[in-house]
């Protein structure tokens, strides 16, 4: 029995301790984990090579949804995947059922004639532009007292592309609208959401419906407090509000893990901000060391949805 983990090359280069724990706890399910380069997927299903399982740890719905059609179960599905996997599109598809960052999508030119607005002027573009969700006076309230706006590309991830309109926009920015090595032709701006002197926000794992761990994640320099960036982390416990807020989301997907991760407000309430299909787990074993979220994962995988037992 066969599991498939499919990467691009660099991110299995990047990853392969990853690999190793999940070779490790899906061993005692006699199943083998194989470590499968993205470009290699459909030669191999098509020459009958069959997974019982794949994580697809790699960004492109387009994979996921090929080895659904081959009738493979994956994780996350094809539709996670294109949902998750754009940031706009992720806020979008949920601005009607959680509070959410207010957010539109750009293009490259778009953003080019923004860049030559001065901030009440972004709030002025932005304000016209933005379609008011049922949250409208809480995103009203955001907008309009948004001292910077942060701009990024739909599709990045980990703190990468991530940028402050009044700090990048002669460097970062304006880099990233002649970047032809990355297909950035969406872009996402959303208002710089802060809570206090110090940058900070929340991620929160869960596991198909259940929550599995939340991590604080903060930074005194850097409005990115990315673990990855040189953030702090540390596990914390949500309260009844924020368990309810996230049961919401989590009832709107067919998740195998996902990172869902929240700012704060100035009242200090959790604004979703995106969702991690992908989501890494280094800053979780780091501050939470007791707590093996991959073990937890496989156990779900292939205990509850794959109907599995340990051998």
């Amino acid at each position: 029995m066969v599991i498939w983990m499919v990467y691009d090359a660099a991110g299995l280069k990047r990853n392969a301790g990853y690999v190793s724990l999940f070779q490790r706890h899906c061993q005692p399910y006699g199943a083998e984990v194989e470590a499968v380069l993205d470009v290699e997927v459909r030669r191999k299903s098509l020459a009958g090579e069959r997974p019982v399982c794949a994580f697809v740890r790699t960004i492109c719905p387009e994979i996921n949804r090929f080895l659904e059609e081959q009738g493979i179960p994956v994780f996350n599905s094809s539709e996670v995947s294109y949902l998750c996997n754009h940031k706009g599109r992720t806020l979008a598809y949920l601005r009607n059922r959680v509070f959410c960052v207010p957010s539109i999508t750009v293009t490259r030119g778009e953003l080019s004639h923004i860049l030559d607005m001065d901030v009440p002027g972004v709030r002025g573009y932005f304000q016209s532009h933005f379609p008011y969700s049922a949250f409208e006076e809480r995103e009203r309230s955001i907008v309009g007292r948004a001292e910077d706006f942060v701009v990024k590309t739909a599709d990045g991830h980990g703190g990468s592309e991530v940028y402050s309109l009044c700090m990048d926009r002669d460097s970062g920015i304006a880099a990233l609208l002649w970047e032809t090595g990355t297909d950035a032709s969406e872009l996402v701006l959303q208002p710089m959401v802060t809570c206090g002197t110090v940058y900070r926000d929340m991620r929160v794992y869960v596991i198909g419906t259940g929550i599995a761990a939340a991590v604080m994640r903060s930074s005194v320099h850097d409005f990115r407090a990315n673990y990855s960036r040189g953030g702090d982390v540390r596990r914390v416990d949500l309260t009844p509000e924020q368990i309810e807020e996230v049961n919401r989301i989590t009832a709107c997907f067919t998740f195998g893990m996902a990172g869902i991760d929240f700012l704060f407000d100035t009242d200090g309430q959790i604004v979703l901000n995106e969702i991690e299909d992908v989501a890494g787990a280094r800053m979780l074993y780091a501050c939470a060391p007791e707590l093996d979220i991959v073990h937890e994962y496989v156990k779900y995988v292939l205990e509850e949805r794959l109907g599995l037992s340990v051998i």
